[in-house]
């Protein structure tokens, strides 16, 4: 049986909340004071408006080195996402900035299946189901599933 990433997500993060039960994590536990344009939610009609308008890396060293991406868009909003530490970060940041950049500035952000599906042909030739190439893909796709999080002022698991 084949499922979409999508649905993966939605299935997976009934398991999330039990860790959370009885925490104050909740959209009661908003102040008032916060209007909802602080919380970035974006209407159905202005979803295929934002678009991508910039893919940075950083690398973070630690005990490993950590490699976030971060995804940035036309509403002045990003997305923050980690590719898996390897022993210099360099080799995601180079797929990220020169192999899936490009491909990604202008694109809708909340077209996750597609882009993500883009990317994985792109770095194919690279062994595209696992390696760094896949740590690339999952950190650029963790990045916008954070985006499109905040776009829509949910937590990720209900985007």
């Amino acid at each position: 049986m084949k499922i979409s990433r999508r649905k993966a997500v939605k299935l997976f993060s009934g398991f999330v909340p039990m860790f959370y039960a009885g925490s104050a994590l909740s959209q009661e536990s908003i102040p008032a004071s916060i209007s909802e344009s602080k919380l970035n939610i974006v209407s159905a009609q202005e979803r295929g408006r934002v678009k991508i308008t910039d893919v940075k890396v950083m690398r973070i060293r630690m005990r490993n080195t950590y490699t976030l991406i971060k995804v940035e868009t036309d509403a002045g909003i990003y997305g923050i996402g980690e590719a898996r530490p390897d022993i210099t970060g360099l080799g995601a940041k180079d797929v990220v900035m020169n192999g899936f950049r490009q491909m990604l500035i202008g694109q809708d952000p909340f077209d996750i299946d597609r882009l993500t599906t883009q990317m994985m042909w792109r770095v194919s030739y690279m062994g595209g189901n696992h390696g760094i190439a896949l740590h690339a893909v999952t950190g650029v796709e963790t990045a916008l599933w954070d985006l499109t999080g905040k776009l829509l002022g949910m937590p990720v698991r209900k985007s």
